[in-house]
């Protein structure tokens, strides 16, 4: 060591733990082409490390990181994915490959005239289904919440869902929630 240099200098941030996952995507450059992924993280760091294992894990070949952005206010949603009716024509079955949708809807609650946006990202084969899915996803979402009583569940109910734009958006891939779940019960760095 040929020079040491001290510091007194007062450091007045101090990093704050996050709190739940929340929607991320991380841009990576696999072999010679651009994915996008989307996951759940809670902070820049943890969606690096869950992109980076989910990568080794699932590609094959060499990869960068290029990109990372928070989804403010987004929430990832999985649809159901309808079983093929072995007795329906060609015709009838549709073959549309679903796409990554970014969906922003208004919800008008009944009772009390008030309207909310939010936006939701789902694969998908078109906007109508879109939104039928998230409909659904909102029923679920308030009937096991165990928070809300019967009344308060019943007046989030009673909601119009208009949809306000719809476009897709490249992606690579969709990683499950319950993957991130792992890294935040469990952060390698040791921190709870």
């Amino acid at each position: 060591i040929t020079c040491v240099e001290v510091t007194n200098q007062l450091r007045l941030g101090e990093e704050r733990a996050a709190y739940g996952l929340i929607p991320w995507s991380v841009t990576a450059l696999i072999g010679k082409k651009r994915r996008k992924l989307l996951l759940y993280a809670d902070s820049a760091r943890m969606a690096l490390d869950v992109a980076k294992d989910w990568i080794e894990l699932n590609c094959s070949g060499t990869f960068h990181i290029v990109g990372l952005k928070m989804f403010d206010h987004c929430v990832f949603i999985k649809e159901p994915q309808k079983e093929v009716d072995p007795n329906e024509s060609a015709e009838e079955q549709d073959d549309e490959t679903p796409e990554f949708y970014k969906v922003e809807v208004a919800l008008r609650y009944r009772d009390t005239g008030t309207t909310r946006n939010d936006t939701f990202v789902l694969l998908t084969k078109d906007v109508d289904t879109a939104a039928t899915a998230i409909h659904d996803w909102i029923v679920h979402d308030v009937r096991n919440n165990p928070d809300l009583d019967d009344t308060q569940k019943a007046a989030a109910l009673d909601f119009d869902l208009t949809v306000i734009s719809g476009v897709t958006i490249p992606c690579y891939g969709f990683i499950e929630r319950e993957f991130s779940e792992v890294y935040y019960a469990h952060r390698p760095n040791g921190l709870e």
